[in-house]
């Protein structure tokens, strides 16, 4: 009785999807995932990019990638280098090569980072918490570095 309960719990939370549990499957749907979000912010359609940026962050997204801003980030490539699952599928973490400068400079920046996702059973989505720190400052220049 406990196992049914439990399988249908899981299943209406999108956890019993086929699509879910194969490794390959849910690898293919958040890199699929930060492909179209890296895409979108690369090429300045923050409408787009903003669909799979947390709820909670959306704010601090939009001041930190505003394109109106005097010292706005323009994005040259954005390449995903590998993406690793966590053990319950639920979180992944995306490795990216980002290449960036910001106006009105054309020093270019090559940066690794890092980007955490979580899978959202209830409208079976991936979302990222972009790290809007490595992008912030508008006054300083960042550090050509590694980040985690």
């Amino acid at each position: 009785m406990i196992g049914c309960v439990f399988s249908l719990s899981a299943c209406s939370l999108g956890y019993w999807s086929p699509r879910f549990w194969i490794p390959s499957e849910a690898r293919s749907q958040v890199e699929q995932a930060a492909y179209r979000y890296n895409n979108a912010l690369r090429f300045g359609n923050l409408e787009m990019a903003i669909k799979s940026v947390e709820p909670d962050r959306r704010e601090e997204f939009l001041r930190t990638f505003d394109a109106s801003a005097p010292r706005a980030i323009r994005f040259t490539e954005m390449d995903i280098q590998s993406v690793s699952l966590g053990p319950e599928r639920a979180e992944a973490r995306v490795l990216l090569l980002i290449r960036f400068y910001r106006l009105p400079s054309i020093r270019e920046f090559a940066v690794t980072h890092e980007q955490r996702w979580r899978y959202d059973p209830s409208d079976s989505l991936w979302y990222v918490s972009p790290d809007a720190e490595l992008f912030a400052s508008r006054d300083r220049e960042p550090l050509p570095s590694v980040t985690r």
